[in-house]
């Protein structure tokens, strides 16, 4: 993408944000609009990230993780409120991991995995549940490769190959389900 395309992105999304926490001066903490501010961070997050602003997109996501651990108080534990928690902690694991903070990458993601063990549990081997497993073990795998414990990591990357290969008889091959079990081999 051109300079030009992520400056006009990241004006869109602060725009974007500025409104919404003008929404949420005016309506309180309405769960909604909580959600809302949360999805404008994360979008604005992606955005600081791809464009290799690291400390701003750990902010976002921070902020935004912070508000989705809120209605998760407000609402409880469901579906969508844990998998959002779940995938804010493997992005934020992903900034942490790449500044070399391992012990805080391998704590986020050791985090989203418990999330998403308990996702399974009560969803059962969804696609969406078994995909969402093996993200969070393959970023484990990734910090443990990194931290050099290779036994923890193989075990780890194991698990993944096994859910990916489950997923595989469950939905045949689809592309998707072909890369994921490529990248889980890979790894």
């Amino acid at each position: 993408q051109s300079s030009s395309n992520w400056v006009a992105a990241r004006k869109a999304f602060a725009e974007s944000l500025d409104l919404i926490r003008q929404l949420r001066a005016s309506l309180g903490d309405d769960p909604q609009v909580l959600r809302d501010l949360s999805i404008s961070l994360d979008n604005l997050g992606s955005i600081e990230e791809s464009s290799g602003n690291l400390l701003s997109a750990q902010c976002a996501f921070s902020e935004s993780l912070d508000l989705a651990r809120q209605l998760r108080s407000t609402l409880g534990d469901n579906p969508k409120t844990l998998g959002d928690i779940s995938r804010l902690l493997n992005k934020l694991g992903r900034i942490e991991e790449v500044s070399g903070n391992l012990s805080a990458a391998r704590s986020a993601i050791t985090e989203s995995l418990y999330l998403r063990r308990q996702l399974r549990v009560s969803l059962g081997d969804s696609p969406q549940a078994l995909r969402d497993l093996t993200s969070s073990l393959n970023g484990l795998g990734n910090i443990e490769e990194a931290s050099g414990d290779l036994a923890a990591a193989r075990k780890v990357f194991t698990e993944s190959i096994n859910l990916t290969r489950q997923l595989r008889a469950s939905i045949g091959d689809s592309p998707q389900v072909l890369r994921d079990l490529s990248l889980s081999l890979n790894n």
